[in-house]
């Protein structure tokens, strides 16, 4: 596993039983490091390197911007009948 680097910590609880680390590269470069756990046991492990975890990012933004317009696509289907049931 990692060392912490300047007081970071190596490994953070996200939920879901799902894990988040940090491993310095050699020859591939940096990682944030995902992995399940069943309290006994690494189940399942992903290393996230930098052009990834830019994807990653992107698509977060990506989703966060589709969120924003669905929210505003319903709040106008909800004017919508609103003001049908005034008329």
């Amino acid at each position: 596993m990692a060392e912490p680097i300047l007081g970071f910590p190596p490994k953070q609880y996200l939920g879901d039983g799902v894990w988040v680390d940090y491993e310095e590269g050699e020859g591939f470069g940096d990682a944030l490091v995902l992995s399940t756990e069943d309290g006994i046991r690494t189940t399942n492990t992903i290393f996230l390197e930098g052009g990834v975890y830019t994807n990653l990012l992107k698509y977060v933004e990506r989703l966060k911007e589709w969120n924003v317009k669905r929210e505003a696509a319903q709040q106008k289907e909800l004017e919508a009948q609103h003001d049908a049931r005034k008329a």
